[in-house]
């Protein structure tokens, strides 16, 4: 039923959003909002590209297939529907975002309502799919195609691989940690759904045990230079592990976080990266850092390692440090090439500097509680009310406690 948007008085139902959704001319909707679309460097498919109105994009990143409902960001990974995009775009409710998009495609909702209580139109239920990459990959296949590449690194036919990686400034025992691989032939696919076959180093993300991740780095002079066979829930690329108290260092690629995590290894900082200059922090990224302390931005020496700095910094304002790579180059594995150690001797000072009280200040601090106390400290202590306080003798009961539980 559909319900004019001059009646008044609300129905007794429910917004028919899907209904109205498949009606609705999504690129129509964001050129309303946001302008004609400018297009993107390099890319000739059939979607629609402008630049992304919820973070600092230099080339459009914000795109729309036609024959789809839906948007994605592939700069910050924000996605959704013609109603979030107004909603968001607007700072507006969702009835709010229905109304707009209603009177935007013809002047009606339509409802679904009865005289007594709102329909809830039901679908039958598909049969559960594993989680899938962006290939049909499901998660086992992940698993073996990373198991499989990482044997086949060891073998003749990954020589060549393992010898770049070698190059690079890794040591065996860090790309054995890392899991990293060797894959002659991935299915992968172009963002305008063009499959293709990659080549290369293949490069996992591992979070909680389970795959986020699986790129494909391939060899110099193909394109693109990474491929992206696998994907489901992804978040960060941990290379050292991110320690409450403690500073974290933030590259700008893999491999690099993995050079600074073994180079730095001894000062017991963790070490992570977003994967590349275009997959800009969100506030869920944000969220994983929290417990560290300072950031240290260790992003490549050029135009662009600068303006993922810029979006870390505006997101936590107070809490990063700036680390441009020393040259010669431009990143973190040319620092390491041109000598054993710079990439310790630039970030060391940074990483053991004590942080600003303007960082501190910035910090959520709890109150203490029993479980900050050593395991037992208290056991066999009586407590002893002293008129006037004795300080004396309460300092000295508290030694007696402390090497009474040193004794057992």
């Amino acid at each position: 039923m559909i319900w004019p948007l001059t009646a008044t008085g609300p129905p007794r139902g429910r917004i028919d959003w899907q209904e109205l959704r498949d009606r609705i001319d999504l690129a129509a909707v964001a050129t309303a909002l946001m302008g004609p679309p400018p297009g993107r460097r390099g890319e000739r498919g059939r979607r629609l590209w402008w630049p992304c109105p919820f973070h600092d994009d230099q080339n459009p990143s914000f795109a729309i297939d036609p024959s789809k409902p839906f948007w994605k960001c592939y700069g910050c990974n924000e996605r959704g529907d013609a109603a979030n995009l107004v909603m968001l775009v607007r700072s507006c409710s969702f009835p709010e975002a229905v109304k707009w998009l209603a009177d935007f495609a013809g002047g009606a909702i339509p409802y679904h309502w009865s005289s007594d209580r709102a329909v809830i139109r039901s679908k039958p239920k598909a049969p559960p799919r594993p989680p899938s990459g962006p290939e049909g990959m499901t998660a086992d296949e992940a698993d073996r195609l990373v198991a499989e590449a990482s044997d086949r690194l060891w073998s003749r036919s990954g020589a060549d691989a393992l010898d770049d990686l070698r190059s690079r400034g890794l040591d065996d025992e860090a790309i054995r940690a890392a899991r990293l691989g060797f894959d002659p032939s991935v299915q992968a696919t172009t963002r305008d759904g063009r499959p293709y076959r990659a080549s290369g180093i293949v490069i996992p993300w591992v979070e909680h045990s389970r795959l986020t991740l699986i790129k494909v780095r391939q060899p110099e002079g193909r394109k693109p230079k990474y491929a992206e066979v696998y994907r489901h829930n992804l978040s960060l690329y941990v290379a050292a592990p991110i320690l409450p108290g403690r500073p974290v260092v933030v590259t700008e690629g893999e491999l690099d976080a993995l050079i600074v995590a073994q180079q730095i290894a001894h000062l017991g900082c963790g070490v992570a990266t977003t994967g590349s200059a275009s997959n800009r922090p969100d506030r869920s990224t944000v969220a994983r850092l929290l417990p560290a302390t300072p950031w240290i931005i260790a992003t490549d020496a050029d135009e662009a390692g600068d303006r993922l700095a810029d979006a870390w910094v505006e997101l936590a304002p107070g809490r990063c440090r700036r680390a441009r790579p020393p040259g010669p180059g431009k990143d973190w594995g040319d620092c390491h090439a041109a000598g054993s150690g710079r990439v310790a001797y630039f970030l060391a000072p940074l990483v053991m500097t004590p942080p600003s009280w303007e960082a501190l200040s910035a910090l959520q601090w709890a109150e203490p509680t029993d479980d900050d106390e050593p395991p037992g400290i208290l056991d066999g202590c009586q407590s002893v009310e002293l008129n006037p306080p004795d300080q004396s003798r309460i300092i000295l009961t508290y030694h007696d406690c402390m090497r009474q539980h040193a004794t057992t």
